[in-house]
Parts: structure tokens; C-alpha cells; sequence
């Protein structure tokens, strides 16, 4: 009678222990928690500020901001910007203020109505 030779059984990992994320004012979070949802688009807008019309797009827009590209404005933060976007027909209008300038734009936070 032949005999069967025994399976080999697979190798089990030990769980490595992972170091305690750290505490205290020196630790960084991975990403803002309290930061309101973003949605990435490009939807073109009208923006106005000190009497000047621009057109650009909308690149990120949350509850509380949002991110406009294509438009170069050297404003201070807290400026009033009124931004226009959707149909000609039914616009939707905002008002915002300035927060920062990036690289290929600025961002503003949306004033509650």
C-alpha cells in the first residue's frame, strides 16, 4: 500500500505590532476631519470683485469654499467676491470672501445667506 505523503500546512504571519500613533500638539492628523466634503469639478464661473469681472472654473467646492483656477486676483483676505455659475437662464449666485491665492488661483469661503 502506498503511503500519502502529508500536505505542507501555510505559513501563518505573526501580526506585527504597530507603533502608537503619537499625541500631543506634534502629531499630525493624515487629513482634516473637521474639513467639509469636496467635490472636484470644473464648472466655468463668473467672478466679480472691486467692480472687476473675470471668468474661470470652479476646481473643488465644499459646503464652506471653494477653489477658482484661471483667474489671477492679488486681493487681500476678506475681500468681498461675488461668484456667478450654472445657466444664463437660472444662475446661481454666491457670496464669498477671499481667503489665499494659490498657484493657479484663489480660494474663497462661502458666506452664509
Amino acid at each position: 500500500m502506498a503511503t500519502r505523503k502529508k500536505a505542507k500546512r501555510p505559513e501563518i504571519r505573526k501580526a506585527t505590532r504597530r507603533a502608537a500613533p503619537k499625541k500631543g500638539p506634534a502629531a499630525k492628523k493624515a487629513f482634516d476631519l473637521d474639513a467639509a466634503p469636496r467635490c472636484r469639478s470644473r464648472i466655468p464661473v463668473e467672478v466679480e470683485a472691486n467692480g472687476r469681472r473675470e471668468h474661470g472654473a470652479i476646481a473643488d467646492m465644499s459646503a464652506s469654499g471653494a477653489r477658482i483656477v484661471g483667474i489671477k486676483l492679488d486681493l487681500p483676505p476678506g475681500t468681498p467676491v461675488a461668484i456667478r455659475y450654472g445657466s444664463a437662464t437660472a444662475p446661481i449666485l454666491l457670496a464669498a470672501e477671499m481667503v489665499r491665492t494659490t498657484a493657479d488661483g484663489f480660494a474663497v469661503k462661502i458666506r452664509p445667506r
